[in-house]
C-alpha cells in the first residue's frame, strides 16, 4: 500500500461505541499478496499474481456479521481466536505512520 516504501500495512476492524469483549475472537489474517505487481514504479493488478484478499473477503464478510462463525485455522494466513491479554509480551499497537516533506516515517 505504501509502495515504494517496504511498510506492512495494518486494518483494525471495530465498531464505533462497542467495547471488545475480552472472550470474543479476533479474525486474524496475514494478506501477503494483493493481486497487484510492481512495474515502473507504480503498482498494477497482474491476474498472475496471487490475490490473497479475494480468498478471504466473503469469510471476512461473515465474520464481521458475525464473530462467532468458525474459521478454518491456516498457518501463518488465518485465524480466529481472542486475544490473550495475559501475554506479557503482547503488543496490539500497530507502527505510526508519518508523513513528513513527502517521505513515510514508521514510529
Amino acid at each position: 500500500m505504501f509502495y515504494p516504501f517496504g511498510l506492512p500495512t495494518v486494518a483494525i476492524i471495530g465498531k464505533k461505541g462497542i467495547p471488545h469483549p475480552k472472550e470474543q475472537n479476533v479474525l486474524w489474517l496475514r494478506i501477503l499478496y494483493d493481486g497487484f505487481e510492481k512495474s515502473k514504479g507504480r503498482r498494477l493488478p497482474n491476474p498472475k499474481v496471487p490475490n490473497d484478499l479475494e480468498k478471504v473477503k466473503d469469510m471476512l464478510r461473515a465474520f464481521t456479521n458475525n464473530p462467532k462463525i468458525k474459521v478454518e485455522n491456516i498457518k501463518e494466513f488465518q485465524k480466529a481466536t481472542p486475544i490473550d491479554f495475559n501475554d506479557f509480551a503482547l503488543e496490539l499497537i500497530p507502527k505510526h505512520i508519518l508523513m513528513k516533506r513527502n517521505h513515510l516515517l514508521a514510529i
